[in-house]
């Protein structure tokens, strides 16, 4: 992956499966109460098993 911050695609993908967990599952969204989206999503807040 010439002129990437990333040397292979797989750990691009690992990298961005764990900043979408972050964003969706831990991070306060102040349009949503400062709230994560998960909590919408699944009230119990229970993050979704990794794939």
């Amino acid at each position: 992956m010439k002129d990437s911050k990333f040397s292979d695609a797989q750990k691009a993908f690992i990298l961005m499966e764990a900043w979408l967990s972050y964003y969706n599952e831990d991070r306060p969204h102040g349009v949503i109460g400062n709230k994560p989206p998960i909590l919408l999503q699944n009230p119990g807040g229970t993050p979704s098993p990794p794939p």
